[in-house]
């Protein structure tokens, strides 16, 4: 086994203490977290079809009549206070929660007695991750025995491979534990089976404690009558003598293979899974083995070649003085947090998010939920739900320009299917044709406002998030202009997003003007007249955004694809009607309808600069005064030195000041990203792992190529936020939209880009320090066009 190549390497000199730290491996539906402990090893498993409950309906009674009230009081200059406590009626049950399979724990025995720590007293440890390979490697010297242990999860073989190397004989024993209810079983002398369910219910909670042992505890609930089932299997392979029990496989001698498969009985979302175990049984067992039977070495290989197909499409050189040899991850974070500078740590997690993506979304899987594949806990923080007001959709910003089209066909799966079932929402819970999703969903593709009737509005009530999820996928195609997906799948959905758009507008009596009512700008709030917190409001900025934004797609592809009909019309007709954003009397961009109170200035959600990022209306060339608004406001989110309190809200802040043009904030935010790291108390830990959430990690990539690479209008730019300390470097591989592949390469005195066009056409192309000249040129499918021009300094 050979440690990774240098300019893809991260490394440790230390195992992960917590699960956080812990390193992911996977294939969009298996994943595990490589702990790297020396004689306890632990890998934390998950598998995502693995959730609680089952298909169920929303329940919600007089749905219409509930919205018909609440836009009277709305309208009608009513009590905003009642109006709130109605979208209470409108709330169905809470959405299920993604669990943990379990742990693969490899226990090396024949050593002293271990130190206290995971490391105990070995040798010369080395811990790390290499991106292009998707391959965990630790190594370390225990009691003179030299130890190698790998790990990776193919996604050919569809299993996690985990290979040990020693250079004397050693005892490990390997199983399978789980925190649910479970059976162990042992079919032959070299594989383990373990079965069980899911809970049918988990009680939410916003932050979730810390999940004891054992199988019950308040708020979680099995049940004979429901639960997901799954079966995973373990199977010892290679030149070792092996035994099995029903507690586990033994394995001794020098070279051990150690390969697990797992499997749901989750077939079809509309459907409850019911008792039976023998598919997840039978295609466990047919992957476990089937790896098994072939040559070990041939399964690393195929792995590799399949990982590094995706991953090396993209390569980025921001250059550095640091000696990544010889300085760890964490070391170099450390660095950095101290004031040190380290432009290729920007550029690893750039790269990171791109490894997070390629392994954690494939085709045939569920999109990322908000631990990617990666959870421990059967009671996580917000259910590891897929969470519709932003994170779901930051998870994919990287995709587009992170050449990696294949990853975001898990996201297009599951909005086609949110929007079947959403059209039962919009019918019985609204009132109105189309479909719609609100804050959270799940595997069931529950659509409808969660919260049971205990939720505030702003947790809750989100008709628009339906809307942002098909901007996803419209926004997806436009990176790679496939006509087919465009016309076949894509417009049924913003079709249907453009029609519940149409139906959630009304006419404002005071003004004569249609609004979209009710509306909410997510998980914040304002204050009335009287002072009171109020949630639901008539066209917040964030909802407007959307509204134009949908109205716009639809156009643009029903255009596209030769369709005319009493629809088109109609939405050209609103579209033309709609409001402009509203600027507030100190400049800002205003985010209610009114200039109400705010009572928490520093709100980490940012929804009402939905237009600047990842909308596309707000741009300094041809909107400055919409631009210095957004600017404005901005910065006023910020003043109070809070903001943003989470991962993802940071991310998406560097992505704004991108948009925006504005370098120096974008890279501060980028530096603050690593803060207080050490003690995992900033905004990521020195795995580099972000807080909170995964869609950290992926937005901070997006942010990356933000500042490298922009085409959101039509104009293909170059470095149109690099930073000042990035003086040279480059990049090859970013994905401009419609459907052109870029590099760039710079110093302080010359820049080259070269343009690599799918298709026959001309494109505008926009150079920084060129006060946004476009210049027109001419590509030619497959054929490079390349520029030289002064550098960006």
């Amino acid at each position: 086994m050979t440690a990774g190549t240098v300019d893809t390497l991260m490394w440790w000199n230390e195992p992960a203490v917590d699960w956080i730290d812990a390193l992911p491996v996977g294939n969009g539906s298996l994943g595990g977290k490589v702990f790297g402990r020396t004689d306890h090893e632990r890998i934390a498993l998950n598998i995502d079809t693995l959730w609680s409950g089952r298909p169920r309906q929303h329940g919600v009674k007089d749905g219409p009549k509930i919205i018909a009230k609440i836009r009277e009081h709305l309208l009608g200059g009513g009590d905003r206070v009642a109006a709130d406590h109605m979208v209470r009626g409108l709330q169905g049950p809470f959405n299920s929660a993604y669990q943990p399979l379990g742990d693969l724990l490899l226990e090396h025995g024949g050593f002293a007695a271990e130190n206290n720590g995971p490391a105990g007293n070995s040798d010369e440890y080395r811990r790390e991750l290499d991106l292009a390979s998707g391959v965990v490697r630790v190594s370390y010297r225990r009691d003179q025995v030299r130890i190698v242990r790998e790990a990776f999860v193919s996604h050919p073989d569809q299993a996690l491979v985990v290979t040990v190397e020693a250079d004397a004989d050693i005892v490990i024993t390997a199983r399978m534990v789980s925190p649910h209810p479970v059976e162990h079983q042992a079919p032959n002398g070299r594989s383990v089976l373990m079965t069980g369910f899911a809970p049918t219910y988990v009680e939410e909670r916003i932050l979730s404690q810390v999940d004891p042992g054992g199988t019950t505890y308040p708020g979680l609930e099995y049940s004979d009558a429901g639960g997901v089932g799954f079966a995973s299997v373990l199977h010892a392979a290679g030149d070792c003598a092996v035994s099995a029990t029903t507690d586990g496989l033994r394995a001794s001698g020098r070279k051990f293979h150690f390969i697990l498969a797992a499997e749901t009985n989750v077939e079809d979302w509309r459907e409850a899974p019911g008792r039976d175990l023998s598919m997840p049984i039978s295609a466990s067992t047919q992957r476990a083995t089937a790896a098994a039977e072939r040559d070990v070495a041939r399964v690393r290989d195929d792995h590799v070649a399949d990982h590094g197909a995706l991953f090396r499409r993209v390569e980025l050189d921001l250059g550095s003085s640091v000696d990544r040899r010889t300085l760890s991850t964490a070391e170099r974070v450390d660095a950095v947090t101290a004031g040190g500078s380290d432009p290729g740590l920007f550029a690893d997690l750039f790269q990171f998010a791109r490894y997070l993506m390629i392994a954690g979304s494939r085709p045939d899987t569920l999109p990322l939920n908000l631990q990617g594949i990666w959870n421990d806990r059967r009671n996580p923080p917000w259910f590891c739900s897929f969470t519709t007001n932003i994170n779901v959709q930051m998870n994919y910003w990287v995709a587009g320009p992170g050449n990696l089209a294949e990853c975001t066909e898990p996201l297009i799966n599951y909005v086609e299917s949110l929007a079947e079932a959403g059209q039962m929402t919009a019918r019985e819970v609204f009132g109105f044709a189309g479909w719609c999703v609100n804050h959270n969903a799940d595997i069931w593709r529950s659509s409808w406002p969660v919260g049971a009737g205990q939720n505030r509005p702003t947790w809750s009530l989100a008709p628009t998030c339906g809307m942002w999820m098909a901007s996803c996928i419209v926004d997806h195609e436009e990176f790679y202009r496939d006509d087919d997906l465009a016309r076949e799948r894509i417009f049924p959905v913003i079709e249907g997003v453009a029609t519940f758009a149409r139906d959630l507008l009304m006419i404002d009596p005071t003004t004569n003007r249609r609004v979209v009512v009710p509306s909410t700008s997510p998980e914040n709030c304002y204050l009335d007249s009287a002072g009171q917190a109020v949630d639901v409001d008539i066209q917040t900025t964030y909802d407007l955004w959307l509204v134009r934004e949908t109205f716009d797609s639809y156009l643009r592809l029903a255009k596209r694809c030769g369709i005319e009909n009493d629809l088109t019309t109609t939405v050209a007709e609103l579209r033309a009607g709609l409001d402009e954003p509203p600027i507030g009397s100190d400049g800002r961009l205003q985010e209610w309808s009114q200039e109400y109170g705010e009572p928490e200035p520093g709100h980490r959600h940012l929804s009402h600069l939905y237009g600047v990022y990842p909308g596309r209306e707000v741009d300094p060339a041809t909107t400055p005064e919409l631009a210095d608004a957004a600017l404005k406001s901005l910065l006023g989110r910020m003043a109070d030195g809070t903001n943003p309190r989470s991962g993802w809200g940071h991310a998406w802040t560097g992505c704004l000041f991108a948009r925006l043009l504005d370098s120096e904030r974008a890279k501060w935010v980028l530096d603050h990203f690593l803060e207080a790291g050490l003690i995992g108390h900033g905004l990521s830990y020195r795995s580099l792992r972000g807080i909170h959430q995964i869609d950290a990690n992926l937005g901070f990539g997006a942010a990356v190529a933000e500042m490298l690479l922009q085409s959101h209008r039509g104009v293909i730019r170059p470095l149109p936020a690099l930073p000042s300390e990035w003086t040279k470097g480059r990049v090859r591989g970013l994905r401009a939209r419609g459907g052109v592949t870029v590099a760039i390469e710079w110093s302080a005195d010359r820049c080259t880009v070269e343009l690599i066009a799918d298709r026959d056409g001309n494109y505008q192309l926009c150079m920084p320090n060129t006060s946004h000249r476009i210049e027109e040129i001419t590509l030619s499918a497959g054929i490079p066009w390349r520029g030289v021009y002064p550098g960006p300094a």
